[in-house]
């Protein structure tokens, strides 16, 4: 085998690994999902625990990349997240980093929270202790947009349907599976 049918080979491998472990982790959410729709309360909150390890765990696969699943056209799309109360022994610290950015900050944490996911978004640099709150990568799972035209004289509604997978995405899932059965 020549070495450009070698990288062509390792690139395809990479690709279809890649949209694979996606699809996984896409399917996971979707059985937490379907999971906590039908829970007591006692067991949302490992659910959606588990739900929220897993769509860092997908962020941190997708990079800053997006995912188009395949057929159901959601996209999902790294997200960064800011939780917390800022802390009171960083409010002035966290007022002169406000003022620096150029916004008056009025003490609110969802303002400072913003600006801190806003920051994180355009790569800047946020300071260390980051004033007592938790940033964190997650994905944001966006459903298809619906659309609206004239067929036939009548004004229709689509939607791209969420659909099983087709002959052809089966057997590539089947081929992946068979290349690297003994990865992970």
């Amino acid at each position: 085998m020549t070495e450009k049918n070698t990288d062509l080979q390792n690139a395809s491998l990479a690709y279809f690994g890649h949209e694979f472990r996606s699809r996984r982790f896409l399917e996971q959410i979707d059985e937490i999902d379907a999971k906590i729709a039908t829970c007591n309360q006692c067991e949302r909150f490992t659910l959606q625990q588990d739900r929220q390890n897993i769509c860092e765990a997908f962020a941190k696969h997708l990079g800053n990349q997006e995912y188009v699943a395949r057929p159901s056209l959601r996209a999902i799309v790294p997200a960064w997240r800011v939780r917390g109360v800022p802390s009171k022994k960083h409010r002035k610290q966290a007022n002169e980093w406000m003022n620096l950015r150029g916004v008056e900050w009025n003490g609110s944490a969802r303002q400072l929270c913003t600006e801190i996911r806003n920051a994180l978004e355009r790569n800047e640099v946020i300071p260390e202790h980051n004033f007592g709150l938790k940033p964190f990568r997650t994905v944001d799972i966006k459903e298809p947009r619906a659309f609206s035209t004239y067929a036939l004289g009548q004004l229709r509604h689509y939607k791209e349907p969420a659909t099983e997978l087709t002959p052809a995405q089966r057997r590539e899932d089947e081929w992946f599976m068979r290349q690297f059965s003994d990865e992970d």
